[in-house]
């Protein structure tokens, strides 16, 4: 007689974060889906997976406990490894063993990458590349492989301010940005409340020098760029590549995997909240053991619909339908026995 698939289901949404959960059963296999920017490491495999990696199966020597962290790249970093919306890494450890996989990088790149001196972890994710005030910032930073650009964004909170720049490829001496007059030092960049592009070779200098001056309070916020932009400031400077659909005419996320046994009266997420997105629906399939199983916003606990048939797959199309702002999805065992469910959710993030 066949037994159910044993799983269990975690998320790494910071960097630095550590997982170290008791399963209660012999985890043989870990699928890993990373649209992070970061690496995630599998201690008990002695690997990890790399930024913006999706179905990556991962073999274990059967532990009772889920350990993995979400950590900085070592210097390097795959084109295509940007953060989406999602913005969270995610663990599904496996009583049985899987076929190995490599799994994918994620395909809707787009082109650009947040940059941080050597050595420096980010508070937060949208924390800058560095502060000054009135004071001198001298930096590394490692360029990403396939780096065309170096985007640069200044700004003092609202407050007129100026700067003054050098940017030093570390390999060649080149002198990306700087006065013409003396080499070697800063110059005064002409409009400072508006972001610029610096076109680089990546190839040559994988690491450039950033010197920052201002005698105001001043927040920069420095990104690669991986596609090719006119050099300048903004306004002459207009991405070439072709835009991605708007969220709520194709999904922008990967769709999320449903292999989940759900206690009764349980519930389990399906698409995590993300504060002040909308969660857009496009496609729905899911196929249950029993009776029972019903969708609700999570954690609003909205009904959506419920699953009518046994191991026959329960499809709904919403063509992008919105759920409440702030609201995922998940899945509810209104039955009296633990049900087993199999299927996946298309989706996007969206502001509007």
């Amino acid at each position: 007689m066949a037994r159910s698939l044993k799983s269990q289901q975690f998320t790494l949404t910071s960097v630095g974060q550590v997982l170290a959960a008791q399963l209660g059963w012999y985890a043989r296999a870990v699928v890993v889906d990373n649209p992070t920017s970061y690496y995630v490491t599998l201690p008990d495999a002695s690997r990890s997976v790399p930024p913006g990696v999706f179905g990556c199966v991962v073999g274990l020597d059967g532990t009772q406990v889920a350990n993995a962290a979400l950590v900085l790249p070592p210097q390097q970093v795959p084109l295509g490894a940007l953060p989406l919306a999602s913005g969270f890494a995610s663990l599904t450890f496996y009583d049985e063993a899987l076929p190995p996989n490599p799994g994918h990088l994620i395909t809707q790149a787009i082109g650009r990458q947040r940059l941080y001196p050597e050595g420096v972890v980010p508070a937060t994710t949208f924390a800058p590349s560095f502060v000054v005030n009135n004071s001198t910032f001298n930096g590394f930073f490692t360029l990403p492989p396939g780096t065309t650009h170096l985007r640069l964004l200044a700004n003092a909170s609202g407050l007129t301010f100026t700067y003054t720049l050098m940017v030093l490829g570390v390999v060649t001496g080149e002198q990306y940005f700087g006065s013409e007059a003396a080499p070697g030092t800063a110059f005064s960049v002409g409009d400072p409340t508006l972001p610029f592009t610096l076109p680089l070779d990546a190839e040559w200098d994988p690491r450039i020098q950033v010197q920052a001056f201002s005698a105001q309070s001043v927040k920069f916020s420095l990104s690669a760029l991986f596609v090719p932009e006119a050099p300048g400031q903004a306004g002459s400077a207009q991405s070439v590549v072709q835009p991605l659909p708007a969220a709520w005419q194709a999904p922008n996320s990967q769709p999320s995997t449903i292999n989940n046994n759900v206690a009764a009266g349980g519930n389990a997420t399906i698409i995590p909240a993300a504060v002040g997105l909308i969660v857009r629906l496009f496609g729905v399939w899911v196929s249950t053991s029993a009776l029972g199983l019903s969708l609700q916003t999570d954690p609003g606990g909205q009904e959506l619909g419920t699953v009518g048939a046994i191991n026959v797959p329960y499809a709904v199309f919403y063509a992008g339908a919105p759920l409440p702002v702030g609201q995922g999805l998940r899945i509810h065992n209104g039955g009296g026995a633990t049900i087993s469910a199999n299927g996946t959710v298309s989706f996007s993030y969206s502001l509007v």
